[in-house]
């Protein structure tokens, strides 16, 4: 599943989303999981305002956890 985290800064990196989604997980869930998979930052720009917005998209397996996940930490 791919959980969609938006309106990161600017200043975001792949270890600052990988670092957010690791807080909601438990030691045993960090250890036993396949949890991650690709990590990517989108940049959008508003044509109409020409300011951008960041976004971040991280893969997680399984589904269960991911639905987890973003119960936990997307509010």
């Amino acid at each position: 599943m791919i959980i969609f985290i938006r309106n990161i800064g600017m200043e975001a990196t792949h270890i600052n989303i990988l670092d957010f989604i690791e807080s909601g997980m438990t030691p045993a869930e960090l250890e036993s999981s396949k949890f991650i998979g690709d990590v990517e930052i989108m940049q959008l720009k508003d044509p109409m305002t020409n300011k951008f917005e960041f976004h971040g998209l991280i893969a997680v397996e399984p589904d269960n956890l991911a639905t987890k996940l973003q119960k936990l930490l997307i509010h």
